[in-house]
């Protein structure tokens, strides 16, 4: 049987710590588990290196993008000595040649589908967050309700163009438009909007699709 796994790929805005240790270690015993049962495993891990908060870490650092995220990925990929990881691949988005052609394969699949779309979204962004907030969650407009503390940069009113993705023929009922971020699909999870140019890893859309205003 072929068994494929896949850690979780980490923003590389910090040097790694126990959690991802944790996961690691966790992914590894199951892909050592499955090879011992005979399956024909495939276990892959990498870096996100494309994020706003990455771009930030590098310039609290004095270094362009591409140098921070150079040094803190390998930092990452290190871990498979000390760690004694049995991954057979480790991709990094922003250098591994496999990676671009892959995501563009994947969003002009989606785009001909018709499965994505262009619009506007304007709200209160949270850069360490990475989601947007509303004003019902902030408490004397700056501190989120469900948090101990306010998470850096909330209360940034940002307007985003976003690329979308239509729900309609996966589900019962449509998503309303901006979906709930609590579903995981709001604009806080969308990997290609408003991508600043420094990013390390960042790609332009292979193509522009269909703009909805309604």
């Amino acid at each position: 049987m072929r068994y494929d796994v896949t850690t979780a790929i980490p923003y590389v805005n910090g040097r790694p710590h126990v959690g991802h240790a944790l996961e690691l270690v966790q992914t590894d015993v199951l892909a050592r588990h499955r090879r011992q049962r005979g399956d024909e495993v495939r276990f892959q891990s990498g870096t996100d290196d494309n994020a706003l908060k990455n771009v930030q870490a590098a310039e609290a650092e004095g270094l362009t993008p591409g140098e921070y995220v150079a040094q803190v990925a390998a930092r990452f990929a290190a871990l498979s000595g000390v760690l004694e990881l049995s991954f057979d691949d480790f991709i990094r988005t922003s250098a591994d040649p496999r990676h671009r052609p892959g995501v563009e394969r994947l969003w002009r699949a989606s785009a001909a589908r018709g499965d994505l779309y262009r619009k506007t979204y304007a709200g209160l962004y949270c850069v360490g967050c990475e989601q947007f907030y509303t004003a019902g969650e902030l408490v004397d407009g700056w501190k989120v309700t469900s948090m101990a503390r306010p998470p850096p940069g909330t209360g940034r009113a940002v307007m985003v163009a976003a690329w979308a993705v239509a729900m309609a023929r996966t589900m019962d009922r449509p998503r309303p438009w901006p979906p709930s971020r609590r579903a995981g699909r709001g604009p806080s999870r969308w990997k290609g909007w408003n991508r600043r140019s420094t990013s390390a890893g960042g790609m332009t859309c292979p193509e522009l699709v269909t703009d909805r205003t309604a």
